[in-house]
Order: C-alpha cells, then structure tokens, then sequence
C-alpha cells in the first residue's frame, strides 16, 4: 500500500492510497479530506476504513506500507503496526527512497553558493518565458546548433526533478545561448545578458548540473517499475 497527503492546486485537502501488486502499481482512491486535521491518528482511521473495503476483511494480503519520511508519517507507521492494528503487526513499513533523493537535492540547492547559481538560473529561464519574441530568436539559435528546439523548464517549488531539469535545459542550450548573445536584435535585461555572456556562469551551471543530474537520474531510476527495495543502498553507494 502506497499512501500520502497533500494539497492540491485549490488548497483542498486530498489524501490518496496506491496498491502495488504484483501486476504494477494502480491509483486506488483520492479524497477530499474537507476539514479533517492530517494528525497520524486521523490518517490512521481513515486509511484502516478504506483498506477495509479493499481487502474485505483479509488483512494477511497486506505486506507492506510505503509512504515519505515526514514525522506525521512516521508516527502512522507506529500507530498501524502497534497501536491495536494486530492485522498489520506483521506488515513491513518502507520509507519512500524517490522522496529522500528529492530531499537530497533540496537539501544541495539550499547550499547558498548554489542557491544563488539557482535563482540566476531561473532568472534566464523566466525572462524567456515571458518574451516570447527573444525566446523565439533563441529557437532559430537552437536548430543548427542541435538540429531541433527544445524548452526552457521551469522549476516548481517542492517538485525537486523540476530543479533538476531547469538546470539541465540551460546547460545543454549553451551553444545556442552563445550564438543568441552575439545577435544585434536582442533585447534582454541588462543583468540577464550580463549572466549569459559571464565565463564564472557557465562554470557555476556546469558544477552544478554535473552535481545534481546523477542524483535526479537516480531519482527517476527509483521511481521505475524495475525498482525495488535491493537496489536502495547501491544507488546511495553510487551517489
């Protein structure tokens, strides 16, 4: 079983639960959690009665629990192993591995030095995204240099592959971003030109994106349908 709370894009409570089988991983409910405190006893109940309904009765069909590392969480665990749960006194609880490599990266971003190296990327990247002119200038840049355009990606806050491939589409439009700045019809910000013509830049956004894309790469390898608990301390090893 595979569970998690969250907001979504309304602010609404949504608490969901995901089984995985021996068939693949299905999405299995998603509820509005109204005004219901995410307390680990609240989540308890409200997971004991909708796994009821799942497994009719049959608790012995659940081995394991797979949520993120968060203290709530944590304690559920407690709480569905030890506190009057004897149907799940035998279940294993996992810790999501895909949610401790985006922490990892988090944790790297919020480095000051590469904190910094961050916002000046983001910078580039939204300036272009709210230009569509210079950022179309910046596409006719991309196709000799790489036979075919591609996008800026914009970070989100808490979606820590995002961050990754923010810095990944700067780092590999280099080229094109090269050839943009010695065009006469360019009309950025000063401060952004000044960051796209900087040598100490290009270095920061190399060390960076040499830094964090072996992580995400793991990361992404984690949340594959080949993964499983085995490959857990050789990825962190490689890290």
């Amino acid at each position: 079983m595979i569970t998690d709370e969250s907001e979504n894009i309304s602010k609404d409570q949504i608490i969901n639960i995901s089984v995985n089988t021996d068939r693949g991983t299905f999405h299995y409910s998603s509820e509005n959690a109204g005004s219901m405190a995410f307390t680990a006893e609240n989540l308890a109940s409200w997971l004991m009665g909708n796994l009821g309904k799942l497994i009719k009765g049959d608790w012995g069909r659940i081995n394991s629990f797979a949520t993120d590392t968060c203290s709530t969480m944590l304690l559920l665990w407690w709480i569905l192993a030890a506190h009057q749960r004897l149907q799940l006194s035998k279940a294993l609880f996992v810790p999501c591995d895909s949610h401790g490599l985006q922490l990892l990266i988090k944790d790297v971003l919020g480095i000051p030095e590469y904190k910094v190296i961050q916002s000046e990327i983001m910078l580039v990247i939204n300036t272009f995204h709210h230009s569509p002119l210079q950022l179309s200038f910046l596409r006719q840049k991309q196709k000799p240099c790489y036979g075919k355009t591609s996008a800026l990606v914009l970070a989100v806050i808490t979606r820590w592959g995002t961050q990754a491939r923010a810095i990944e589409s700067i780092y590999k439009n280099k080229e094109a971003f090269k050839a943009f700045v010695l065009d006469d019809r360019i009309q950025l910000d000063h401060e952004v030109s000044q960051l796209l013509c900087s040598r100490n830049f290009w270095n920061n956004i190399e060390e960076l994106h040499d830094l964090i894309l072996p992580i995400h790469m793991i990361q992404v390898q984690s949340e594959s349908t080949n993964s499983h608990l085995g490959l857990v301390v050789s990825c962190w090893l490689t890290i």
